[in-house]
C-alpha cells in the first residue's frame, strides 16, 4: 500500500518500482484486478515500460463490461483484457478469483481434472475448457503430464493444437457419393481465446478462411521454450548437428510423445498427412511404436504412416534445382558414370501423400471403418523437365537403362494405388486428330515414357547390339513397354 507521496517517489524520484515491476513481468503473468486503464500507476507504469523495452508480454486486466470495449480500453497499454459482466456485484469477478484459488492452493489436483476432462475428446467441450488443455500443453510441465496420463487424451486433439485445422474451411463429411453432414471445424476445435471468423456460404467452394496471425499453436515455439533452449535445439555448420536436425525444445518433445503413444488412431494420421514433415526423431518413434509386435493397431493405419514417410523422405528440395545443377556440371566436366546416375536419380518417380480428398475437414471417428482413401490421398510424381539436357553418344547405352529402371519403378508405384495413371498415357506419336496435346505429353508418366523412346531411337542408330541388348530387358507383357513401338 503506498500513499500518494510514497507513490511519487516510487515512480518518479526514486525509479525503483518500475525496475521492481520489470524483474516480475520477467518471472510471472501479471494480472491487475480493480484497476482501469487510466489509474495513474497503470499509466506511468506501463508507459514506462513500453518505452524502455517497446513492448510488454503476459500483462492482463480484468475489465468489466463487453469485450470489444475491454480490449479498445487495454490494448494501446499493451495489455490484454479479460471481459467479464459485472452484474449482481461483479460476481463473475469474485468466482474467477476463487477458482484461481483452488488451482493455485491444489495444482496437482487442478491438472488431472482438466486431463481427466481432455479424455473425452475435445468436442464435446467448451471453448474455455479446451483452452484451459491449450494452457497446460504450453509449458513443459503441463505438456509433461498431458503426455504420461494413464489413458492418453485422443489424438482428435492435434485438431484444437493445430490453428490450421481450427480454421479449416468448413464441409461436408461423406464421400464423393454420398454426402454427410456439413461442419464447421471451428465450432468443434475453437479456443475462448480464437478471433470467430466469418462463416462462409456452404455453396461457395472456393471460400478462403485464412488463420489469424495470433492464432495459438501447441507446435509453435513460445516465450519459455525459448528460455529452454540450448545448444542441441540449433543446427551447427559441421558436425552431427550439420546432418541430422536440431533436436525438439524440451515441450514439444514431450508433446511429440504423446502423439506417437496416440499415432494408432483415424486421426492422428488424418492430421499428419495435412502436414508437409515431421521431426525425424517423431518418424523414427511413430514407426517405432506401430511395428512392434505387441501394439495393437489396424493394417490401413500402419499402411498410410508407411506411404507417409515413404513421401516425406521422397522430397526432392528446391524446384528444377538439380536438373540445372547437373547442366552446369556436365558443361564444365563433361557426363560421366556420376552424371547419368545423378540424372537418372532426378527423373526417378516417386509417392507423394497428402490429405484425403474426402470425407470433409474432420478426422474419421474412432469407430468407423478404416479405409486408407479416407485416411491420406497418393500420388505418383513424376519429376519435370522444363530444359532439354543434351546425353552424349558414348553414354547413351548407360542412360537409358537407367531410365527403364525408373520406368519399371513407375509401373510398380501405379500399380500399387490402383493403375490408374497406366491407363493415360499418351501415344508415342502425336495424333493429329486430337490437336494440341503437348502438354500431356511433356508431364507426368508420358513424357518419361516419350523420353525413353527418344534415346532409345538414338541408341538403336548407333549402337544397334546394344539397342537389342536393351529391348531384352524388357519386362515382358508390361503395357508400357509395349506401347514404345519397338518389338524385341
Amino acid at each position: 500500500m503506498l500513499s500518494s507521496s510514497e507513490f511519487g517517489k516510487a515512480y518518479l524520484a526514486d525509479g525503483w518500482a518500475t525496475d521492481f515491476f520489470r524483474a516480475i513481468l520477467g518471472k510471472f503473468v501479471v494480472v491487475f484486478v480493480g484497476y482501469t486503464a487510466d489509474d495513474p500507476p497503470v499509466q506511468y507504469l506501463l508507459e514506462a515500460l513500453t518505452k524502455a523495452s517497446g513492448r510488454i508480454e503476459n500483462v492482463y486486466a480484468f475489465q468489466s463490461g463487453d469485450e470489444s470495449d475491454a480490449t479498445a480500453r487495454w490494448r494501446h497499454k499493451g495489455v490484454n483484457a479479460i471481459a467479464y459482466d459485472p452484474a449482481n456485484s461483479h460476481t463473475a469477478l469474485w468466482a474467477t478469483l476463487e477458482a484461481w484459488s483452488a488451482r493455485a492452493r491444489n495444482i496437482d489436483g487442478w491438472y488431472n481434472d482438466v486431463i481427466d476432462l481432455a479424455q473425452r475428446g475435445p468436442e464435446p467441450m467448451m471453448p474455455h475448457e479446451r483452452g484451459q488443455v491449450a494452457h497446460i500443453v504450453s509449458s513443459y510441465e503441463g505438456a509433461k503430464r498431458f503426455t504420461e496420463a494413464a489413458s492418453p487424451p485422443p489424438a482428435n486433439w492435434l485438431c484444437v493444437f493445430d490453428p490450421y485445422r481450427r480454421y479449416e474451411r468448413p464441409g461436408h463429411l461423406g464421400t464423393m457419393l454420398e454426402r454427410g453432414d456439413y461442419v464447421d471445424p471451428f465450432d468443434l476445435y475453437c479456443l475462448d481465446s480464437d478471433v470467430a471468423p466469418a462463416k462462409p456460404n456452404p455453396e461457395d467452394h472456393y471460400a478462403r478462411r485464412d488463420v489469424p496471425n495470433e492464432a495459438w499453436d501447441a507446435f509453435s515455439i513460445n516465450r519459455l521454450d525459448r528460455q529452454a533452449l540450448n545448444d542441441e535445439n540449433v543446427i551447427a555448420l559441421r558436425g552431427h548437428w550439420a546432418r541430422n536436425a536440431p533436436r525438439l525444445v524440451l515441450r514439444i518433445f514431450q508433446l511429440a510423445g504423446w502423439l506417437t503413444r496416440v499415432s494408432d488412431q483415424p486421426a492422428a494420421v488424418w492430421w499428419a498427412a495435412h502436414q508437409s514433415a515431421l521431426h525425424p526423431d517423431i518418424r523414427d518413434r511413430i514407426r517405432w511404436r506401430l511395428e512392434r509386435a505387441d501394439e495393437a493397431s489396424a493394417p490401413e493405419i500402419r499402411k498410410a504412416w508407411r506411404f507417409l514417410f515413404e513421401s516425406w523422405d521422397s522430397y526432392r528440395g528446391e524446384f528444377h534445382r538439380g536438373i540445372y545443377e547437373l547442366a552446369a556440371q556436365v558443361a564444365k566436366d563433361g557426363w560421366d558414370d556420376t552424371a547419368v546416375r545423378q540424372y537418372a536419380a532426378i527423373r526417378k518417380p516417386y509417392f507423394s501423400a497428402g490429405n484425403a480428398y474426402w470425407g470433409g475437414p474432420k478426422p474419421p471417428d474412432d469407430g468407423a471403418e478404416i479405409r486408407l482413401g479416407n485416411l491420406i490421398r497418393l500420388d505418383v510424381k513424376y519429376p519435370e523437365r522444363h530444359d532439354p539436357i543434351n546425353i552424349p553418344d558414348g553414354w547413351l547405352s548407360q542412360t537409358v537403362k537407367a531410365l527403364r529402371l525408373n520406368l519399371e519403378l513407375a509401373v510398380a508405384l501405379e500399380n500399387e494405388i490402383g493403375g490408374y495413371g497406366l491407363l493415360s498415357i499418351s501415344p508415342i506419336v502425336a495424333d493429329e486428330t486430337v490437336g494440341d496435346d503437348q502438354y500431356e505429353r511433356s508431364h507426368g508418366l508420358s513424357a518419361h515414357v516419350i523420353e525413353y523412346v527418344v534415346i532409345l531411337k538414338r541408341l538403336v542408330a548407333l549402337d544397334p547390339s546394344a539397342a537389342k541388348s536393351e529391348l531384352s530387358a524388357w519386362p515382358i507383357g508390361d503395357a508400357v513397354f509395349n506401347r514404345s513401338g519397338f518389338g524385341r
